[in-house]
């Protein structure tokens, strides 16, 4: 079981080392200790500690797996550790059990969720309104998108994305209840769709209105690429998983992690440039 010492342990666990027995090419960079994780958006390591000038995402090794590389806290723990998943039982589960999850202070409005959703992600305005209505979605203080993680009536967490152009910025609120994740549901389920984001999630249900197998299904967005979310609709649901996460190396090897899953795949990277090439061939 994990507790406080093992925390401690992964978060000082030397990233290099980790990186290497993982078979990832490393390159050097200048004469002070740092690498760059080769094919992974300006990751920089040195010792602990990370920064990815991709995302401005930084902090220590167990930072880097769960903002990364989509890892949920317990099993990144586990991996830098040693800890076999097997025995990731529910120490942090306890450590935690009383952190209530800390979801940003709502704006005023909404604008600035409806610009970006509407005219930057190309979502339609008939697949926004009824979050709003639900409460699964509104603007924080800072203008960004706040998708609302529900269970049994009650919020849990929340990704939250930035609404500028300019800037990409995606999070998970704090204290966020682990291996949960935003999720829309559709009838009586007998398919649960994993999605590498809230917004993805949204424009696969728009390019696909209408097909009947997503009359009864769960629809959920993993924030990232987080086995753990899978696993726990799989064990607690009776229904088939279908992955539809991007494009690219870190999807494929994701998909592999659930042999017998059913695969679906955008035609570009995402299913978002999938709906905004849509938008433009019908626009020309």
């Amino acid at each position: 079981m994990i507790n406080k010492t093992m925390i401690k342990q992964g978060r000082q666990a030397d990233l290099k080392a980790y990186f290497e027995q993982k078979g990832f090419e490393l390159r050097r960079e200048g004469c002070k200790g740092h690498y760059r994780v080769v094919g992974h958006q300006g990751l920089i390591i040195k010792d602990n500690m990370f920064c990815q000038f991709g995302t401005g995402e930084k902090g220590n090794s167990v930072d880097c797996l769960v903002k990364v590389f989509g890892l949920g806290f317990k099993e990144a723990v586990a991996e830098l550790t040693g800890l076999p998943t097997a025995e990731v039982a529910t120490g942090l589960d306890v450590l935690a059990e009383d952190r209530l999850v800390n979801l940003p202070p709502k704006g005023c409005d909404l604008r600035k969720v409806y610009a970006y959703l509407r005219k930057t992600r190309c979502i339609d305005k008939k697949l926004i309104v009824p979050l709003v209505k639900e409460k699964l979605l509104y603007q924080d203080e800072r203008g960004n998108c706040v998708f609302v993680w529900m269970e049994d009536g009650e919020a849990i967490g929340a990704e939250i994305v930035g609404t500028l152009d300019r800037v990409r910025f995606k999070g998970v609120a704090e204290n966020s209840k682990y291996a949960r994740g935003f999720v829309i549901k559709k009838g009586n389920p007998d398919r649960a769709y994993f999605f590498e984001s809230a917004i993805d999630l949204l424009s696969l249900m728009q390019l696909k209105e209408g097909c009947p197998e997503l009359d009864n299904a769960f629809f959920v967005s993993m924030a990232g690429l987080k086995a753990s979310v899978v696993g726990y609709y799989l064990s607690r649901y009776k229904v088939k998983a279908v992955l539809c996460v991007d494009n690219g190396p870190e999807g494929e090897a994701f998909d592999e992690l659930f042999a017998g899953a059913e695969v679906i795949k955008p035609m570009r990277k995402d299913w978002n440039d999938d709906l905004k090439e849509r938008r433009q061939f019908r626009n020309e």
